[in-house]
C-alpha cells in the first residue's frame, strides 16, 4: 500500500523538484564560509517605512523571555535559548525568522540579532534551513536598513556586524534555492535575494544578480493566477505573499515599481474576496488566523502607493482559482468548486472540493475546520480530510487521497457545469467523481445564493456505492434554539437562522474548528445520510 501512495505522490511532481530531492539526499548541501565584503553600500531608496508581517499581539512577552508562535508558549529568556530542540519544527522556524524585530526599538532588536550570529554557528540545524534564512534577510533589511537605517549605520560596530552576517546569509541562501519544494518556499528565497540585492547592489555580481531577477519574474507569473490569488489556494499563505509584493513594492525601483504595482493590485482585489466581514481571512485548504498581520493593514498600507482594492460589492468569482462568491450587507459566502492546487505542490491543500464558508450579518455561521498542526498527526489527518469540510464524503473515503503532513496522492479535479450570477444572487453547479472507483460514483452539487441572505444547497450522488454523507459544520457560538418539522432554528448571539431541509433529517454531530493553529474548538455538525434510494438531499439556510 504505501508503494502505491508514494507513485500516486510522486507521478505529479516536476523533474526539477525530483531532481533536487535526490541530491539534497545523497549529495546534501555542505556549507562554506565567504570571505565578508566590508565596503558594501546600503543604495537603496525607499517610499516609506516597512510593516510589520505578524500581528504585534503575538509579541508581547518577549522582554519576559516568553516566545509565542503558533499559540504554543515557552520562556526562553531574553535574548532566546535559539537551540529548542524540545519545541515543534514550526515554532524552532518561527524563532529564526525573526519577525518580532518590528516591536523592538533600536537597541533590543540590535541585541537579538548579536545574539543569534554568535549563538546560531554556520550549519546550525534550523537556523540556517534556506526558509527561515530568508525570512531573517528580508526582516533584517526591512527592519535595520529601512525602519532604523539611521540608528544602524551611526552604530559603526553593529553596521559593520550585520553587514557581514546578512552578505554571508544571502551567499548561503543564493546556493540552496528551495528547488525541491518550489511554491511560496522558493518565492521567499527569491524575493528575499531581491530585497537583499536591491538593499546592496554590490554584494553580488551582475550574473548572480541576472540569475535571481530572471527567477523571480519567472516565479511571479507561475504563482499568482491571472484573477490575482496565489496558486496554492490558502488565503493564509496569499496574504503572506501579498505583503512580500508589498515590501517589494516600498523599493523605488523602476524594474520593480511596474510589475509589483500590476500584480499587487491584482492580489489585493484577491484578498479582498477571501476575506469575511470580520476583517479576517477565509480558512479554506491550509490556513490559519493570526498568523500574519490581517488584510485590513495590508490594504491601508498599498494605499501609500497609490494602489487601492477594488471595492465591490456582490456577486464575484475567481475563476481560474475556482474560488465564487457574493460579498454584500455583512452577508458573506465563499465556496470552493476549483482543483485542490498545483499538482506539483499540493502541500497545503485539503480534500475539500464544493466545501463553502458562510457569514451572515458579519458573524461565521458555517465554517471550514481550519488547521490544527503541521505535524503528521490525527489532528492533521482530521483537518485535511473531506468529513471537516462542508461538501459529500462517498463511502468514507476522501475525496484526494492526502496522507502524511503534506503529502497527496490520487486525486480528482472537478468540472463546473453551469454559472450564471446577476444582482440578485448566483447560481453554480458543479460535479466530482470518486478516485478509488475510477469515478464511476460521481458527486454534483448545486448551489443557489440569494441577495436576501438565503443559501439553498443540493447535493446527488449516483453510481455504485454503499452509503454518502453530507456534511455542515457549524460555528461553536452557534447554538440549537428549537427543532420544528423539517427545520432546525439557530442562534449565535442576537442573529437567528434557519436550516431547513427535505424528508431526510440531519443528525447532530460533534466536530472540531481550528481557528488557529494548535487550538481546537467543539462544535456542532449537520450530517445528511444519502444512499442509493435516498441519493439525493437538499437543504437551506435562511437568515430569520
Amino acid at each position: 500500500m504505501k508503494h502505491k501512495l508514494f507513485f500516486h505522490t510522486l507521478r505529479y511532481l516536476k523533474f526539477r523538484q525530483i531532481y533536487y530531492q535526490l541530491k539534497q539526499r545523497f549529495k546534501p548541501y555542505v556549507f562554506r564560509s565567504f570571505k565578508p565584503k566590508t565596503n558594501l553600500e546600503v543604495l537603496w531608496q525607499l517610499n516609506g517605512t516597512f510593516e510589520p508581517p505578524v500581528p504585534e499581539s503575538n509579541n508581547r512577552k518577549l522582554f519576559e523571555g516568553i516566545f509565542s508562535f503558533n499559540n504554543l508558549h515557552k520562556k526562553v529568556g531574553f535574548p532566546p535559548n535559539w537551540d529548542n530542540t524540545d519545541m515543534p519544527k514550526i515554532w524552532r522556524y518561527n524563532l529564526h525568522y525573526l519577525d518580532y524585530l518590528f516591536f523592538l526599538d533600536f537597541e533590543e532588536a540590535a541585541k537579538l540579532v548579536r545574539s543569534w550570529k554568535r549563538s546560531c554557528p554556520l550549519g546550525m540545524p534550523i537556523a540556517w534551513d534556506a526558509y527561515p534564512l530568508s525570512l531573517r534577510l528580508i526582516n533584517c533589511c526591512c527592519v535595520f536598513y529601512g525602519n532604523y537605517r539611521t540608528q544602524t549605520e551611526t552604530d559603526d560596530s553593529f553596521n559593520m556586524e550585520l553587514k557581514e552576517t546578512l552578505y554571508l546569509q544571502a551567499q548561503i541562501l543564493e546556493e540552496q534555492l528551495e528547488f525541491h519544494l518550489l511554491g511560496n518556499h522558493l518565492f521567499e528565497n527569491l524575493a528575499a535575494l531581491m530585497i537583499y540585492c536591491n538593499c546592496f547592489p554590490s554584494a553580488f555580481s551582475d550574473k548572480k544578480k541576472a540569475k535571481v531577477r530572471n527567477l523571480f519574474h519567472r516565479e511571479l507569473k507561475e504563482q499568482f493566477f491571472e484573477d490575482g490569488l496565489h496558486y496554492e489556494l490558502s488565503p493564509m499563505y496569499h496574504l503572506r505573499m501579498t505583503w512580500l509584493l508589498l515590501v517589494l513594492s516600498n523599493i523605488k525601483n523602476e524594474d520593480l515599481e511596474s510589475d509589483m504595482k500590476f500584480y499587487l493590485s491584482r492580489a489585493l482585489n484577491a484578498l479582498s474576496f477571501v476575506t469575511h466581514p470580520d476583517g479576517e481571512i477565509s480558512l479554506l485548504n491550509d490556513s490559519a488566523l493570526g498568523i500574519y498581520t490581517a488584510p485590513g493593514s495590508l490594504f491601508t498600507w498599498a494605499e501609500k502607493f497609490g494602489v487601492k482594492k477594488k471595492i465591490e460589492h456582490g456577486v464575484f468569482s475567481l475563476r481560474e482559482s475556482g474560488y465564487y462568491g457574493w460579498r454584500e450587507s455583512g452577508n458573506y459566502f465563499l465556496c470552493d468548486a476549483g482543483i485542490i492546487g498545483p499538482s506539483y505542490i499540493p502541500a497545503h491543500a485539503h480534500a475539500d472540493i464544493f466545501n463553502f464558508e458562510l457569514s451572515l450579518l458579519g458573524e461565521r455561521i458555517v465554517v471550514d475546520s481550519g488547521v490544527y498542526d503541521y505535524v503528521s498527526s490525527e489532528m492533521r489527518d482530521y483537518c485535511r480530510s473531506t468529513k471537516a469540510h462542508n461538501t459529500v464524503v462517498i463511502d468514507s473515503v476522501n475525496q484526494s487521497e492526502v496522507w502524511h503532513a503534506f503529502r497527496v496522492a490520487r486525486r480528482v479535479k472537478p468540472r463546473v457545469l453551469y454559472y450564471v450570477s446577476d444582482s440578485q444572487g448566483f447560481v453554480l453547479e458543479g460535479e466530482v467523481g470518486n478516485y478509488l472507483q475510477k469515478n464511476k460514483v460521481n458527486h454534483k452539487r448545486n448551489f443557489n445564493w440569494l441577495k436576501v441572505g438565503k443559501l439553498t444547497v443540493s447535493d446527488i450522488v449516483s453510481g455504485k456505492f454503499s452509503k454518502a454523507k453530507s456534511y455542515l459544520h457549524l460555528h461553536p457560538d452557534c447554538k440549537l434554539e428549537r427543532n420544528e418539522a423539517n427545520m432546525l432554528i439557530f442562534c449565535k448571539g442576537e442573529i437567528r437562522f434557519a436550516i431547513e431541509f427535505d424528508d431526510i433529517e440531519p443528525t447532530l454531530e460533534k466536530s472540531w474548528y481550528c481557528p488557529e493553529f494548535y487550538t481546537r474548538l467543539e462544535n456542532i455538525c449537520l450530517v445528511w445520510p444519502i444512499t442509493a434510494r435516498q441519493n439525493e438531499i437538499s437543504y437551506s439556510i435562511t437568515i430569520i
